[in-house]
């Protein structure tokens, strides 16, 4: 800034803060170029990893059903939480090794409406993670 002062007329003034201005705004976009393609790859990266445990939860009459498909820690599970939006209880199952789906009895009796369920995994190591988070129509 002190090269401005230094100049003698005001158009060799302009000129320069021109060029400081320029060489801002280019510096700019490069950062926002570099960290726009940081975040994509990451975003690509995390996109494209595999689920802890990949869930499907329905309804079948008053029961809850909760089908698990695999997942790169599906051996860790310990045991499933359940909550049904409107409702303050949670409920907590044991998941057996290996196992295909885990049936919540009558956790769906007296549940009318779409209601947001959420389920949990509780994992061996005392971990817990939000594996689902759905809505569903009980009638």
């Amino acid at each position: 800034m002190a090269i401005r002062y230094k100049k003698t007329n005001q158009r060799q003034k302009r000129f320069v803060m021109a060029m400081f201005l320029s060489m801002a705004v280019i510096i700019i976009l490069i950062g926002s170029f570099f960290a726009a393609l940081f975040g994509t790859s990451y975003m690509i990266d995390t996109t494209l990893d595999d689920p802890d445990v990949l869930l499907h939860v329905s309804i079948v009459g008053d029961d809850v059903i909760v089908e698990i498909y695999g997942g790169r820690r599906v051996d860790e599970l310990a045991q499933l939480s359940m909550r049904i939006d409107g409702f303050e209880s949670r409920v907590v199952i044991d998941v057996p090794q290996k196992a295909e789906n885990v049936v919540y009895h009558q956790a769906a009796s007296g549940v009318t409406g779409s209601r947001g369920v959420e389920v949990r995994g509780i994992f061996r190591d005392g971990t817990t993670k939000v594996l689902v988070l759905s809505t569903l129509k009980f009638t």
